[in-house]
């Protein structure tokens, strides 16, 4: 179980400034322990996004590179490292990481990442690991993280197939060929929300705390 303390009124200082501070606690061989994480802070995150969030950490899901910033846009390194992790959660099963002649990055996520099928590099050479993810591109990469799941475990996670875009979403012809029908796959699913206005935005970039939910609602499926 996850016991969630947030300490408010400078109650606990990090670094001569208050925080909230997020403490764990779980039952062990030797009695109750504790531990606390410092660099998860949830209070730094967007309120409707907090609830989802601590499930998503409590689950595992949450990786180094998606632990901060949490409203700010997530490059395709700490999304590949996001997918990367909900492959090996879900199934219990490392992915051995490919060898790949990336001149820009020699990150293991990445390389597992490859290995996986989740994803490329925009080059043969350049993965351009600091570039900003797009929802289209996260579309993708989910339905490829779905494929490698299911193939593993022998399941069927997307129950509807349809690969056509809902005509209810106003822009649904300014979706990318390559991405129309993992977007159609997550939507109709129910596993991606569209934005206001009836949007699907597939040009817009996600936030590392839009991805962490996107991963829960992934791993909440499998």
């Amino acid at each position: 179980h996850l016991v969630w303390i947030t300490a408010e009124s400078g109650q606990f200082s990090y670094n001569g400034a208050a925080w909230g501070r997020i403490y764990q606690l779980y039952a062990a061989d030797t009695g109750l322990m504790m531990g606390e994480n410092s660099g998860f802070q949830i209070t730094a995150a967007s309120d409707w996004a907090q609830s989802m969030l601590m499930d998503a950490y409590g689950r595992g899901l949450v990786t180094t590179r998606t632990s901060e910033n949490l409203q700010s846009p997530i490059t395709r390194l700490a999304f590949a490292e996001l997918a990367v992790n909900l492959i090996e959660q879900t199934t219990g099963e490392e992915i051995e990481p490919a060898v790949t002649g990336f001149l820009d990055t020699d990150d293991l996520a990445v390389r597992k990442a490859v290995a996986a099928g989740i994803t490329s590099g925009k080059t043969e050479e350049r993965f351009a690991p600091d570039d900003l993810i797009t929802r289209e591109e996260i579309c993708v990469m989910l339905c490829r993280v779905i494929q490698y799941v299911d193939m593993i475990q022998g399941t069927t996670t997307l129950e509807d197939r349809d690969g056509r875009i809902d005509p209810a979403f106003a822009d649904g012809v300014q979706v990318s060929p390559w991405a129309a029908e993992s977007m159609a796959l997550l939507t109709n699913n129910g596993l991606m929300a569209g934005k206001d206005g009836d949007r699907l935005a597939p040009e817009e970039h996600a936030t590392v705390e839009e991805a962490i939910v996107l991963a829960l609602a992934l791993r909440r499926r499998f």
